[in-house]
């Protein structure tokens, strides 16, 4: 509608705040997709609607409207004034130009720059994602995802020169990073710009420029603004500088201007200062004249810095910023009052974690009936936005009072502090809750315990929630919507809903089959298991001591639900129509039917020696059989877990995790405030562990070949070598034929063997940390697969039979790209229905928070010996349980660190990702994709170094 007035609207914009711009406005029509929420909406109110679809260049029933004239309005946009009730601002053209104008002139020097759209159009910001790069000449990327899909719109801003977020998105969005490649130029802003933010882009993207964007929406988007370089040393949030045409002002209470450097508050003016739609109560106190000058009153406490740089301190009122979005806690009470459970309440602000603000809200109730949180926030939906929904709502027999009488909002703030850090545990939870909890924790990246507290409280906020939401039906196979979860944000209320809710086997990650295929790997080892005798061959067991206080009731539970959510530990070995083994995989009814867990009573050490003896020493029936077992030892000093796993299952690194989710389940069905976040990340750790593997003695045999390399040696072992009873450890297993290559001649050994890329990936990892090393043409190690000259074809095939994915050679030689991409394609699908065997395993994706106790232990035969595995505030000590003198004896101690190399990595900024290709351990489809994703990053330099 050229010369109209544009009208900002969000789809999913609530009613009362819809009513309200419709009664402070005249809309003569509304355009959007075909399918869009407000459509039906509009037809209430007799507003034209122009499907965009089917629109035409000149609506029949529009009139042509003149050119306009720089104090005509361009759009018009919601926003809330000083009482918090929405109010309609109106940005004319001339404001738009000058905003835009600044714009273009810290960002001139990028030719024909491509921009990014991710915000709503409900936020005016997007004004400037959409109209700068066209005004460059460039080309503008949209973000179609609703909601926000992290991991894809980091990697679209990498794609792009310029990238806009909020600081809350902008922070996630640098962690979903898989490399350093980034933005030309970042723009940062619409919420508090801490220090440690920007020390985060430039970690993530050491080469993007940073400029900080600051500006209320009655200020025309952004009003100032500060390109910050490397090492300009804020110690608070930033604001910047003022643009062309903008004056900007700092006074007291009195209106004065205050002296250089003192506190005040900040008053914007200039061409850039726009008006509500309608004379406000407050129209006249927060817009007014100064001489020839019209100012607006922001509210925000800054000072200015020797550099001329302001920074922000705090508010005058008490407004705050939640995900980008002014809220008054006035208004929201306001609200609230407004339902019958409430005698008194109050709303007060808080922080649930950087750069994530909340509000919580304190009520009394009339009698003693307490409103269930779920339902409060069904109710509230549609009276407030979605940011102004308190996270948590906290029941108090009187609200506190200052020395006026007043509402005490300082107290109240503190205690919403003490809240958001504590939450209340509850007696009992079910399987489905702790799985619920386990994803929170997951998503959140911090403790949770199941108290009675809403996600949002904990730090969560709309994105976090849609990533929530998909591991949610991926676990449990429910159709659940975001607004649904939105209204029952708390545990209780999200396992009431999922529970209500059929599965549904025709959604992506949905019921998986009964049966799967054995990995190559696996059939090696039943081959090799089938043809021994009876007796404890291919095993992995493991003991550990646990605290005095160890109910092993809780403890059978925990194992069960360890059991049901990665049911390849579960699953029977049967052969299928065409007589080849696959895994019988089993619901968890039938799992705790079979569950092998006994339990015996010990009063001495030598008791207890033979009854594990015995445990170990029973071996397994191959055929229709669970391959896994669980003996708890009943003593009143020191009651030991024992488990005994079948190797075609699970081997000796995946047993630890198995352990460690069964820890995480008994803590949360004994001391839910104890629960921790895992941060295993498992085959890494395995790689890391292989990496040391030329520090051991039994390198010896082999170590002239790394002298001078500067290389790592990534091993694959010879299953056929694996003869003995013990054999889950590099101990275990024979050194092989090690060969070392440059890096041109890897390149040409792969395309004379039709290498695939995931046989070069693994090379590359090595090359990246030979490159870390400062070995800047590095030789790549590689451990061959047997003794002879072919082991790179073996590589391929154990790589891609363990994936479940044909090798195409001709293809994969022909064009190697092209032919990673198709992988890719065929994985997500391969893998789909597999389950996770691998807990937490967003957490094992990247090198972050390496845990140097839990993996500098040294193991023998199994046992965890040496020092305790280090999960903060377990309640079950694991400690050692020397080997049974019946033991295999003669072989070395070997001790598995790889924590120097992990620090090593941290110290670089680097995150690596290696796909896993051991043993029965596969994951969930995004998971998968990211992982490939940053294998593709990993070939992509590689590929660079090497050309």
């Amino acid at each position: 509608m050229a010369g109209g007035v544009a009208v900002l609207l969000e789809p999913s914009l609530e009613k009362q705040r819809l009513e309200t711009y419709l009664a402070q406005a005249s809309l003569a029509a509304a355009a959007g997709p075909d399918d869009c929420d407000l459509r039906e909406r509009m037809k209430e109110y007799a507003i034209p609607w122009l499907a965009l679809e089917t629109a035409t260049p000149s609506p029949p029933t529009l009139s042509p409207i003149a050119a306009n004239a720089s104090g005509d309005p361009a759009y018009e946009i919601l926003t809330s004034g000083s009482t918090g009730a929405p109010k309609v601002v109106q940005i004319s053209h001339g404001n738009l130009s000058h905003t835009l104008a600044a714009a273009l002139s810290f960002s001139h020097s990028l030719e024909r720059p491509s921009c990014l759209w991710s915000a709503s159009l409900a936020f005016d910001i997007a004004l400037i994602e959409i109209l700068l790069p066209l005004s460059l000449g460039g080309v503008l990327h949209v973000h179609g995802a609703e909601p926000i899909d992290v991991g894809e719109l980091a990697r679209e801003a990498q794609r792009c020169d310029i990238f806009h977020a909020v600081p809350s998105v902008l922070r996630q969005v640098l962690k979903a990073c898989p490399d350093d490649t980034g933005p030309r130029l970042t723009l940062v802003g619409g919420d508090k710009v801490t220090p440690d933010l920007l020390t985060d882009i430039r970690t993530t993207w050491p080469q993007t420029r940073i400029r900080v964007l600051y500006g209320p929406t009655e200020t025309t988007i952004i009003c100032a603004s500060v390109e910050v370089s490397a090492g300009a040393g804020f110690d608070a949030p930033v604001i910047g500088r003022a643009h062309c045409n903008t004056r900007l002002r700092i006074v007291d209470r009195q209106g004065k201007s205050v002296p250089y450097g003192v506190p005040g508050e900040l008053l914007v003016g200039g061409a850039i200062v726009g008006r509500y739609t309608i004379a406000e109560p407050d129209q006249h106190e927060r817009f007014f004249q100064i001489g020839a000058r019209r100012y607006f009153r922001t509210g925000d406490i800054v000072r200015v810095r020797r550099d001329g740089v302001l920074v922000f301190l705090g508010r005058c009122d008490d407004q705050e910023k939640i995900d980008g979005v002014r809220v008054m806690p006035e208004f929201v009470e306001a609200t609230l009052r407004k339902f019958d459970e409430f005698e008194e309440i109050a709303v007060v602000g808080y922080d649930a974690a950087p750069d994530v603000r909340r509000l919580m809200a304190f009520y009394r109730s009339y009698g003693a009936a307490i409103p269930e949180p779920f339902n409060l926030w069904a109710r509230v939906a549609g009276r407030l936005p979605r940011a102004a929904f308190p996270a948590h709502f906290e029941p108090v027999a009187e609200l506190p009072l200052n020395s006026n009488g007043k509402i005490d909002r300082k107290a109240l703030s503190t205690r919403a502090r003490q809240i958001a850090g504590q939450a209340a545990p509850i007696i009992h939870i079910t399987e489905m809750q702790a799985m619920i909890i386990a994803a929170w924790s997951d998503v959140l990246g911090k403790a949770v315990s199941p108290g009675d507290v809403s996600f949002m409280a904990l730090g969560g906020d709309s994105l976090a929630m849609a990533r929530l939401r998909v591991r949610l039906q991926e676990r449990f196979q429910a159709s659940v919507s975001l607004a649904e979860l939105m209204e029952r944000p708390t545990v209780a209320g999200m396992a009431e809903l999922i529970s209500r809710r059929p599965v549904d086997a025709a959604m992506p990650g949905g019921q998986p089959p009964t049966s799967a295929p054995l990995t190559l790997q696996q059939r090696q080892i039943w081959t090799l298991a089938k043809r021994l005798p009876s007796g404890p061959h291919m095993v992995v067991p493991l003991a550990v001591t646990l605290s005095r206080t160890c109910d092993w009731r809780l403890l059978r539970q925990a194992v069960l639900g360890c059991l049901a959510a990665h049911d390849g530990l579960a699953a029977e070995i049967v052969d299928d129509d065409e007589g080849q083994p696959s895994m019988l995989r089993r619901s968890p009814e039938a799992i705790a039917q079979l569950l092998d867990f006994k339990v015996k009573e010990s009063d001495s050490d030598i008791t207890t020696q033979r009854v594990l003896e015995r445990f170990f020493k029973a071996g397994f029936n191959l055929d229709r059989e669970v391959l896994v077992r669980f003996l708890f030892v009943e003593r009143s000093d020191l009651p030991i877990l024992a488990i005994n796993v079948h190797h075609v299952i699970c081997d000796g690194w995946s047993i630890d995790l198995m352990l460690r989710d069964i820890v995480r389940r008994y803590e949360m069905l004994t001391d839910p405030s104890a629960i921790t976040v895992l941060s295993a990340p498992s085959f890494l750790k395995y790689a890391l562990d292989l990496a040391t593997a030329e520090r051991s003695p039994r390198a010896r045999s082999y170590r002239e070949h790394l002298d001078g390399t500067g290389g790592v040696a990534v091993t694959l072992f010879d299953p056929q070598s694996a003869g003995r009873a013990r054999a889950s450890f590099i101990v275990s297993h024979a050194v092989h034929t090690l060969k070392a290559f440059d890096g041109q001649a890897l390149d040409a050994l792969a395309r004379r063997t039709a290498t695939t890329p995931f046989a070069l990936g693994l090379a590359a990892f090595a090359a990246v940390l030979s490159e870390l090393a400062g070995v800047r043409t590095p030789r790549i190690a590689l451990m061959s697969a047997n003794r002879d000259a072919g082991g790179v074809e073996n590589v391929i095939g154990l790589v891609a039979n363990t994936l479940l994915v044909d090798v195409d050679t001709e293809f994969a030689a022909s064009d190697p790209r092209k032919y990673l991409h198709a992988v890719t394609r065929r994985l997500a699908q391969a893998l789909r229905y597999q389950d996770v065997s691998i807990p937490d395993l967003a957490a094992c994706v990247r090198l972050l928070g390496f845990d140097s106790k839990a993996y500098s232990s040294a193991f023998q035969f199994g046992f965890l010996d040496e020092g305790q595995v280090a999960i903060k505030g377990h309640t079950l000590e694991m400690t050692a349980v020397q080997s049974p003198n019946w033991w295999h004896s003669g072989q070395p101690e070997f001790k598995l660190t790889g924590y120097e190399l992990a620090m090593a990595l941290r110290r670089q900024g680097n995150t690596l990702s290696l796909l896993a290709t051991f043993q029965v351990d596969v994951f969930s489809p995004p998971a998968v994709t990211e992982v490939l994703r940053n294998l593709e990053a990993t070939l992509c330099r590689y590929a660079k170094a090497t050309s």
